[in-house]
């Protein structure tokens, strides 16, 4: 898990660049169109994947928490997702 969590930043870019050639690739190959926001999309998720997997991994253990430094914003998405999954379930 250290090397995991020493490297979060250029894995978080490999899963981005392998997500954005991936989509393209294969819209190329099947002859459709795909346009830039829609590849940025998928690499911004692809990208956050990484910090996914620390959030949950914080929850059994509490030592992670100390890497969370600098991931003030992701952890506001991770809180944003929850409220809005919430509301939905809660209001349906």
């Amino acid at each position: 898990m250290s090397i995991i969590v020493a490297n979060l930043n250029e894995i978080s870019a490999a899963l981005g660049v392998a997500a954005f050639l991936g989509f393209w690739i294969v819209a190329a190959v099947r002859r459709t169109s795909v346009n830039l926001e829609v590849l940025l999309g998928k690499t911004f998720a692809a990208g956050a994947l990484r910090t996914a997997f620390l959030l949950l991994a914080c929850a059994f253990d509490r030592s992670l928490t100390e890497v969370l430094v600098n991931f003030n914003i992701q952890i506001a998405a991770a809180g944003l997702s929850l409220l809005f999954i919430s509301t939905r379930v809660l209001t349906k």
